[in-house]
């Protein structure tokens, strides 16, 4: 649950953000039939504004998500290969099993598929939000813009290039593939398992 409370906090940040530019994307449109912006001094003052306040949050964000996941990616790797093998035991001990004594570890098996996908989820929800941002802020009209304010998007364009993620040295991240590993994980750990078995 602490893995999804940090991704659900990154991401209601993020959705923050996309909010407040969504915000100006409009004042955008609705200024462009009323005034040159190309020699409005007030109106680029406007936006160097916003910009500096998007770069510097969205930066923040960022530290905050590689501090986290520095802080955990070992124990991100450990939680991935452990309930691999957690998911891999209780299925061929349900298999195994015909009658009603199975139902206790029926519930694990479920529950704790349900955590994995919830966990999951809250990373893969994070990084939409990081590419809704990037698609945002590809939306300004920069062609009004001055030099300087190009500057500053081109510069948060380049942050939010890659979106953020948690991930534990390539070998999994906290999103919607890390189902598919812990499957694959599973797949494994019951092959070894029935191969043993059968010697």
């Amino acid at each position: 649950f602490l893995l999804n409370y940090f991704m659900l906090n990154f991401k209601f940040s993020l959705e923050m953000l996309n909010e407040r530019m969504e915000l100006l994307i409009e004042k955008e449109h609705h200024y462009e039939n009323l005034l040159d912006r190309g020699e409005s001094i007030w109106y680029q003052e406007v936006v160097r504004k916003e910009m500096l306040y998007f770069l510097k949050q969205f930066v923040k964000i960022k530290e905050a998500a590689n501090r986290y996941t520095e802080s955990i990616k070992w124990r991100f790797f450990y939680t991935i290969s452990t309930s691999g093998f957690t998911f891999a035991c209780l299925l061929m001990y349900v298999l195994a099993m015909k009658n009603i004594e199975i139902l206790p570890q029926l519930e694990y098996l479920i529950t704790g598929i349900l955590i994995a996908c919830l966990v999951s989820e809250g990373g893969h929800q994070m990084e939409q939000e990081c590419d809704k941002l990037f698609i945002n802020a590809q939306s300004f009209k920069w062609y009004y813009w001055n030099k300087s304010n190009r500057q500053l998007l081109l510069m948060f364009l380049i942050q939010t290039k890659r979106p953020i993620s948690v991930s534990c040295y390539g070998f999994a991240s906290q999103n919607r593939s890390m189902i598919l590993k812990i499957s694959r994980m599973i797949h494994v750990y019951i092959t070894y398992m029935e191969s043993i078995k059968n010697i």
